[in-house]
């Protein structure tokens, strides 16, 4: 597995646009428990913005979905919470080396809705992750969480997401992009 590769990045708060394919690492002031210490993908964003938390320590939801993978190529894998949107559906993340003609390429990444992995059940990728609901801003509503310092932006490092030995991916981020979180700065995500 590649060494993962964070930085922060410049984002200007007029090109929300630019978000598309980054990391949103949750900052301490985040008022929200439901994202605290979390990490989001962001797949999509214009005139709202959406992504998955792709930080799955605490998040597990396997259970619910076992009879829907039950004598599938997914049979037993883990299934983790991506937002507290749509619980529902369910999102393969995963790495360029299986693309079906649905999956939304992003960078490095890919998104592919289960329905569609499951109709084709002949390939799995190298590195995926199942992922319940997802995370959705309004218009508007991103940009201010950005301004008040909610969230710090990052490029995105598939590594981060499928590195196995990375135990608190969120935790990880911070200390690679030199933040400490019990100093924390309310000007620190926007630039």
């Amino acid at each position: 597995m590649a060494q993962p590769n964070i930085k922060a990045t410049s984002f200007h708060m007029q090109d929300i646009q630019s978000l598309k394919g980054s990391f949103l690492i949750a900052s301490p002031l985040i008022p929200d428990a439901r994202f605290k210490q979390t990490i989001i993908f962001i797949c999509e964003s214009k005139n709202s913005t959406f992504g998955f938390i792709i930080d799955p320590s605490e998040k597990n939801t396997t259970s619910k979905f076992k009879k829907k993978f039950k004598n599938t190529i997914l049979q037993g894998v883990p299934v983790y919470l991506g937002g507290p949107v749509d619980e529902s559906k369910l999102f393969l993340v995963h790495s360029h080396d299986a693309l079906w003609p649905e999956s939304l390429k992003i960078e490095n990444l890919a998104i592919t809705t289960i329905n569609d992995v499951l109709r084709k059940q002949d390939r799995l990728p190298k590195d995926y992750m199942i992922i319940a609901g997802y995370a959705n801003w309004m218009h508007m509503q991103l940009e201010r969480e950005l301004s008040l310092g909610f969230w710090v932006v990052s490029n995105n490092d598939s590594a981060v997401i499928f590195d196995k030995t990375i135990k608190n991916r969120w935790k990880y981020c911070m200390d690679k992009l030199q933040l400490n979180a019990n100093t924390f700065a309310h000007y620190v995500g926007t630039t």
